[in-house]
């Protein structure tokens, strides 16, 4: 069997359930490695055969396999694996680490308040800051509330009455007009 050294990347709004996705990744036999919070990705091993079962997992957006990026090869990313990105051997303590970084990462997102709910607008932004979402911007005829909050607090705010959605808010950067990627 082939081995891969993959990054698994993670949808934000289930970040809370971490520990239930790291069991599921060694279920199916990866070898869980670093959690990064910037970008929300795992980095492991697994059996080439095995990577439809890990995309199908709930909460994985992407699995990339860093084998195939430009510069690398597969023999040298095993052996980078080998040496940076150990089995969690105590997965429990390990994830309860993991959580707790991940709980003071916050991130922006945009809740969505029902159309028959919009008479209550006030009480859903009350609601959401009781929760712990930093509200930065009111959208009131739009139904919508930008803002921040910590990860591990999302799935409170989907649980709000009145919110029909959260979703992440996404940045993109374009290159200036006068540098060489276009």
């Amino acid at each position: 069997m082939t081995q891969l050294y993959i990054t698994v990347t993670i949808d934000p709004l289930e970040y809370q359930r971490l520990d239930t996705l790291i069991q599921q990744f060694m279920h199916i036999g990866m070898q869980v490695g670093d959690f990064q919070t910037a970008t929300g990705t795992i980095t492991g091993t697994i059996d080439q055969d095995r990577l439809d079962d890990l995309r199908g997992i709930k909460g994985v957006l992407s699995v990339t396999n860093e084998a195939s990026q430009p510069g690398r090869s597969f023999d040298s990313s095993i052996k980078h694996t080998r040496q940076t990105v150990p089995p969690l051997h105590h997965q429990e303590q390990a994830s309860q680490v993991t959580l707790d970084q991940i709980a003071e990462q916050p991130v922006c997102v945009t809740v969505s308040v029902a159309e028959e709910c919009l008479s209550h607008y006030d009480q859903v932004v009350a609601q959401c800051e009781e929760v712990g979402m930093q509200v930065e911007q009111r959208l009131d005829i739009l139904g919508l509330i930008t803002g921040l909050i910590n990860t591990v607090y999302i799935v409170d705010l989907k649980h709000i009455e009145g919110v029909a959605a959260v979703e992440l808010v996404h940045d993109y950067q374009i290159a200036p007009p006068d540098s060489d990627v276009q």
